[in-house]
């Protein structure tokens, strides 16, 4: 606390305030007392006339017996230090800040004894047990409000725990250090004393590339720190692939699978190759489930913790035992010792039995030899690779059958030269037999469809019904091919508006109406078809005779008869001609007829000199008339090689003469180098040159007339 300090001539008493009004009464003294060195007291002498230098403030008092002067204040600043927390006991340096000039600091053991224990800063101190000392700034005239430090005098932390790390080859082994502290912090250290700082924090990821690594680590705990514990960042070597051999089973089951292994290593066991699945089993041996079909696994090597790259890819086939080839039924017609046979592979023997199952073994061979057959009897045959596996049995039947009856089949016709198929039908268990003789002689084919590619004249076969040892008699089949009748004459029917038409042939027969060519849609039948149309339609008619044979159906057209005048081109210059067209009437009347090649017939060519409105009226068969109208129009013959896109809507477009007419010109505008610049098919004279800078151009432009192309220039100036 600052102490205010003055002088008056005399000991008359000094009455203090707190405010320079003189109203609020705080002290009377003698003397000046110890204030805040923030608060502003105002002094009153008991004789007004008298200076009185204990007071300050500047502010004249309003009391005839207050007088306001400045006060002279001597004060300290508190020192600043900072509490110290000590790992061992034993001498300490302490220090505080604040201090000026010849000011200095003493260091107190208690925060109101008297006694210096010390001075300066810093101070050095034993410490032998935790406590708190005080320090305070002190001069001449003052001294300062005490400081506390608080010394607090604790053991150095335990160790921490580690956990060691490894990687698999070149890579990051994390190394794990673990404390029973309250948020300890955890330093790493590249040697158990003194080194190098490498990390901070509990997991330490360690970069290995070619050798194991020993790190240290010790625990942190405000200014104590724990003895280091090591820990061993191991490199281990990635193992090899396992070796192992795809393996066999012979009919459903299960396999046991074991690959050769590193010591000490075992297996994992995959469905796949992919890093992402996971593996199914682990074990140096495994017991495949119970399979009928070929299946595969992978499998790695994993040695202390690290597995191979590799996964080998080990294939467990399942054999169904060697295949058999000519297994079939032998019959005859009548008892007697029957001959089968069988075969198989190269290496492979044939195994004959009495039963489907067990039974006994009767031979073994290709073929075999049965007893003296009076019924028709089952064997059973399969075969038998070198390794002893052997394959399902199947099967073979030694029958004894009535002769059978012939096939069934029909004659077969065509119409015309052509492709043609004869199908017949034996009994069950046979085959039918082609002869071309009714008796004797060999089967040319053998089937139930016989194709003949290219039937141009009628032919007889004889077919039967057999399997080895026993044959039907012959049936005779035939094929016949009949002429085709000839097509019937197209013919027109027409009317001036939609309504009903009749179509009409003058041929006799069996005439049928189709409304396809295909003659898949049929209509009706008859020398007539009353049809009502909306627009030109055709419809087909054939004729068929006794035979069945059928023409080709002709196109008879129903029209609406329509004056579809054009003219091309509809758009000239000055001195062109354009071509008129109709579709076909009987007569034709044309008006104007003055700038016309003819103004009766159905194609006259016009040569207007100016746009012209043409009519034509036409007659047809059916008697109406029908008129129609084209214009041609006449233009200018020039190309304008210049406009100004400038927005005074005078030559802002490039307007080329009879393109609006002639949808389907076509202009192409190509700058100095050759590159195109614009290209429009149907140009409608609206191109301002907005997208190319000024300049010339050249163009190209086809009026779509089949006239030769123009070419040219064209200057933009904006």
């Amino acid at each position: 606390m600052p102490k205010l300090e003055g002088k008056q001539p005399n000991q008359s008493m000094r009455n203090y305030f707190s405010d320079s009004k003189g109203s609020k009464g705080v002290k009377t003294l003698l003397n000046c007392f110890i204030i805040p060195i923030s608060y502003l007291f105002f002094i009153a002498s008991s004789q007004n006339t008298q200076a009185e230098t204990c007071a300050f403030d500047g502010i004249a008092s309003e009391k005839t017996n207050l007088i306001a002067q400045p006060l002279a204040i001597n004060a300290c600043p508190t020192p600043v230090s900072q509490n110290v927390i000590v790992c061992t006991a034993g001498e300490i340096s302490l220090s505080a800040t604040g201090a000026s000039g010849t000011q200095v600091y003493k260091w107190y053991a208690s925060a109101s004894g008297t006694t210096v224990i010390g001075t300066g800063s810093p101070f050095t101190y034993n410490v032998t047990a935790s406590t708190s000392l005080f320090v305070s700034i002190s001069d001449t005239n003052c001294e300062s409000p005490r400081d506390e430090v608080i010394i607090t005098l604790t053991n150095n932390p335990p160790g921490p725990s580690t956990t060691n790390g490894a990687s698999c080859g070149p890579g990051t082994a994390t190394l794990i250090a673990s404390s029973t502290l309250p948020n300890p912090v955890y330093e790493w250290y590249d040697s158990p004393v003194a080194g190098n700082l490498v990390f901070t924090g509990s997991s330490y990821p360690v970069s290995l590339t070619t050798v194991s690594d020993t790190f240290f680590v010790r625990v942190v705990a405000g200014a104590c720190s724990s003895s280091r514990t090591f820990a061993i960042a191991k490199l281990k070597q990635i193992p090899p692939a396992p070796v192992i051999s795809d393996a066999t089973r012979c009919g459903a089951g299960s396999v046991t699978l074991s690959p050769t292994l590193p010591s000490g290593a075992t297996a994992k066991w995959y469905a796949d190759s992919l890093p992402t699945t996971a593996a199914f089993f682990a074990g140096p041996v495994f017991t495949t489930p119970s399979f009928s079909g070929t299946i595969f696994y992978f499998v790695s090597t994993l040695l202390s913790g690290c597995e191979s790259i590799q996964r080998e890819k080990v294939y467990v086939y399942f054999n169904l035992g060697p295949p058999l080839y000519g297994v079939q039924d032998v019959a005859r017609c009548q008892p007697g010792v029957f001959q089968l046979s069988a075969n198989t592979d190269l290496e492979a023997t044939v195994h004959w039995y009495d039963s489907s199952n067990g039974g006994t073994e009767l031979a073994t061979g290709g073929t075999f030899t049965t007893p003296n057959l009076s019924q028709t009897t089952s064997y059973w045959v399969s075969a038998r690779d070198a390794g002893g596996c052997e394959g399902a049995r199947q099967e073979i039947k030694a029958v004894i059958v009535s002769a059978p009856s012939p096939p069934t089949g029909s004659d077969v016709l065509r119409c015309g030269p052509g492709s043609v198929s004869i199908t017949v039908e034996p009994i069950s268990g046979f085959t039918a037999q082609w002869y071309q003789e009714p008796s004797g002689g060999s089967p040319f084919f053998s089937g139930s469809t016989y194709d003949i590619p290219q039937l141009t004249s009628d032919v007889t076969y004889y077919v039967s019904a057999a399997i080895p040892g026993c044959e039907s008699d012959r049936k005779q089949i035939s094929a016949s091919v009949k002429p085709v009748p000839a097509a019937l004459n197209s013919d027109t029917s027409d009317r001036c508006e939609p309504g009903e038409l009749t179509l009409q042939t003058s041929s006799t027969g069996q005439i049928r109406w189709y409304s396809d060519p295909s003659g898949n849609n049929f209509l009706s039948e008859g020398t007539s078809l009353v049809v009502n149309v909306q627009e030109n339609t055709s419809f087909y008619a054939s004729t068929r005779d006794g035979n069945g044979c059928e023409s080709t159906p002709s196109p008879f057209l129903a029209r609406i008869n329509k004056v579809n005048l054009s003219a091309s081109p509809s758009s000239i210059i000055s001195g062109e001609s354009s071509l008129l067209s109709c579709d076909p009437g009987k007569t034709y009347s044309w008006t104007p007829a003055s700038s016309l090649s003819s103004s009766n017939i159905q194609s006259p060519t016009a040569k207007p000199s100016v746009t012209t409105l043409y009519t034509l009226t036409v007659t047809y068969e059916s008697g109406c008339t029908l008129s129609d109208t084209a214009t041609v129009f006449v233009t200018g013959s020039e190309i304008p090689n210049v406009f100004t896109p400038n927005g005074d809507k005078i030559f802002d477009t490039w307007e080329i003469p009879g393109a609006i007419k002639n949808t389907s010109n076509k202009l192409t505008v190509f700058n100095r180098w050759g590159s195109i610049v614009k290209e429009e098919s149907g140009y409608k004279n609206d191109w301002d040159g907005s997208d190319v800078p000024s300049g010339t151009y050249y163009y190209k432009y086809d009026e779509g007339t089949g006239k030769p192309a123009i070419s040219g220039t064209i200057t933009i100036v904006k």
